[in-house]
């Protein structure tokens, strides 16, 4: 695999954080994202939900269907020092938390 270029990172930054509306974020998504890649990364997320409240790896690939190596692979991103799942996954709890029941 190549080498992510620093200005690429920054780029799809904006590209994201720029995007406030769900209806919009599905559209861009659909128009810019292959099935495969939107597939790949809801299964990653998916993968890291469970590992995150304690579900086994081996639980987890039996219930989605997936290799063990790809749980271990999703598994790293919750030791990541970005924190960026459980920083997303608050941010998350935040909005359904806004959202009328």
């Amino acid at each position: 695999m190549s080498e992510i270029k620093k200005e690429d990172i920054e780029l799809v930054s904006r590209l994201i954080t720029a995007i406030n509306q769900t209806e919009l974020a599905e559209d861009f998504i659909l128009d810019f994202f292959s099935n495969s890649e939107i597939s790949d990364l809801a299964e990653r997320w998916q993968i890291a939900e469970l590992v995150s409240k304690g579900t086994p790896q081996r639980q987890v690939r039996d219930e989605l269907k997936v290799s063990l190596a790809k749980v271990s692979r999703s598994a790293q991103i919750l030791k990541s020092e970005r924190k960026s799942f459980v920083k997303v996954e608050q941010l998350l709890k935040r909005e359904n938390e806004k959202e009328p029941h």
